[in-house]
C-alpha cells in the first residue's frame, strides 16, 4: 500500500510540475539598443518602441565619427532604468504569488495562472495526513508479516503460501459441512484476529494482532460451548499472565492451551497420532479441533479450529485476514503438522 501511495504521490507532483512549466510566465518588455545619431562627436539618443527607428531627415549617422567616452546618462535616463529592473522583479515576485493563490481554483479569474505550486503543496500535505493516518495498519501488517503469510499473502513484499505438493480436486465452497449432531461445531463462530474490535485499545491491537491465533481459536470454542461473547482481549489477557504468548513468537508451548482453557472452566485433550479423519469425525460429531500449521509447513506458523468435512473438503474457522474456511483434503494435510486438541468444558 506504502508503494502504491508514493507512485500516486510521485505521479501527481510530476503532473503539476509540468503544468508549471508550461504555464505562461511574465515576460520582460522587449528591449533594444537605443538608437543614436552623432552630432559634434557626441551621440544623440532617441527614445524609440519596439518599431524600427528611424532616424530623421535631417541626421546624418557617422559610421566614424568621434565618440565621446566621457558620456553619462542623463538622470532622468537611469531613474527610467531603474524604474524599470524594479517593475520586472515586482512582476516576477506577483507571478509567484499567484502560483500559490489557491483561490484560483475555487473563484477562477481571467487572466489567472493555474495555481501549481499551491495545487503540489497541497497534494504533499495530503499525502503526509494520509500516511500519519494510516500509520497503525501498516504497523500492524509489518508485525504480521514477521510472524506469518496468512495475515499478508495478498498484501506487497508478502511471503506466498508454499505449493502444496499433493494434486488435489478444485474446493467446492457451495458444499456447507454436514454435521451429524448438534454441537459446539455447529454453533462456532468465527472471530477476526486482525479486527481492532477484537481489542481493548489500539497499542493491544497493534501488539498482538498479528500473533494471537492461538486466543482467537480458543475464543471461537469457548464461546461455541457456553455461548458467550468473549473477545479474542479476553482469553489473550490470561494467556499472556501465564506466560504462554509473546508478541514476537505466538503461542509457546502446546500446553499453554492447556492452563490457559482452565481458567475458563474448560479442559484440553491432546489427540496423539489422529489422522484426518479421525478429527474430522470428532468435528462432526458437534466437538471442534484445534490444529496448526507448523512454521516448517506455513512460515511463523499459524493455529486454527477445525469444524468438520465432507466429502473431499474440509471446513475450519481460520481468524487470519485470508479467512479459509474450506480447503481440498490433500491441501490441509501438506500443511497440517499432525497437531490436534479437542477443548470441552470440565
Amino acid at each position: 500500500m506504502t508503494i502504491v501511495l508514493v507512485t500516486l504521490l510521485a505521479i501527481a507532483i510530476t503532473l503539476v510540475l509540468a503544468g508549471l512549466f508550461l504555464s505562461p510566465k511574465p515576460q520582460a518588455p522587449v528591449q533594444q539598443d537605443l538608437p543614436y545619431a552623432t552630432r559634434n562627436g557626441t551621440r544623440v539618443y532617441r527614445s524609440v518602441s519596439s518599431q524600427a527607428y528611424k532616424p530623421e531627415k535631417n541626421v546624418r549617422l557617422q559610421r566614424t565619427a568621434r565618440i565621446d567616452t566621457n558620456y553619462r546618462p542623463t538622470k532622468s535616463y537611469k531613474r527610467s532604468l531603474d524604474q524599470y529592473g524594479a517593475s520586472f522583479s515586482s512582476s516576477n515576485f506577483a507571478h509567484f504569488r499567484s502560483l500559490l493563490n489557491v483561490k484560483q481554483l475555487i473563484s477562477p479569474r481571467d487572466g489567472e495562472p493555474t495555481p501549481w505550486l499551491g495545487i503540489c503543496l497541497i497534494l504533499i500535505a495530503m499525502f503526509g495526513l494520509g500516511m500519519y493516518s494510516l500509520q497503525p495498519l501498516f504497523a500492524a501488517r509489518s508485525n504480521a508479516s514477521v510472524i506469518s503469510p496468512f495475515w499478508t499473502e495478498t498484501s506487497p513484499g508478502a511471503t506466498p503460501l508454499a505449493t502444496p505438493q499433493t494434486a488435489s480436486k478444485s474446493v467446492d465452497t457451495n458444499s456447507p459441512p454436514v454435521f451429524t449432531s448438534a454441537g459446539a461445531s455447529q454453533a462456532l463462530v468465527r472471530v477476526n484476529q486482525m479486527s481492532a474490535s477484537q481489542y481493548n485499545s489500539n497499542d493491544e491491537f497493534n501488539t498482538w494482532s498479528a500473533a494471537a491465533c492461538s486466543a482467537a481459536s480458543m475464543t471461537e470454542v469457548i464461546n461455541a460451548y457456553k455461548h458467550t461473547n468473549y473477545r479474542v482481549t479476553d482469553i489473550l489477557k490470561v494467556e499472556s499472565g501465564l506466560h504462554q504468548i509473546t508478541p514476537e513468537l505466538g503461542l509457546l508451548d502446546a500446553n499453554g492451551i492447556d492452563a490457559t482453557v482452565d481458567k475458563f472452566g474448560f479442559k484440553a485433550f491432546h489427540l496423539q497420532n489422529a489422522t484426518l479423519d479421525e478429527i474430522i469425525s470428532i468435528a462432526n460429531k458437534g466437538r471442534p479441533v484445534i490444529v496448526s500449521y507448523p512454521p516448517p509447513r506455513v512460515e511463523g506458523g499459524h493455529i486454527l479450529v477445525l469444524r468438520g468435512g465432507q466429502g473431499n473438503n474440509v471446513y475450519m474457522a481460520d481468524s487470519s485476514l485470508l479467512n479459509k474456511a474450506v480447503m481440498t483434503r490433500a491441501d490441509f494435510s501438506y500443511y497440517w503438522g499432525g497437531f490436534a486438541v479437542v477443548v470441552t468444558p470440565k
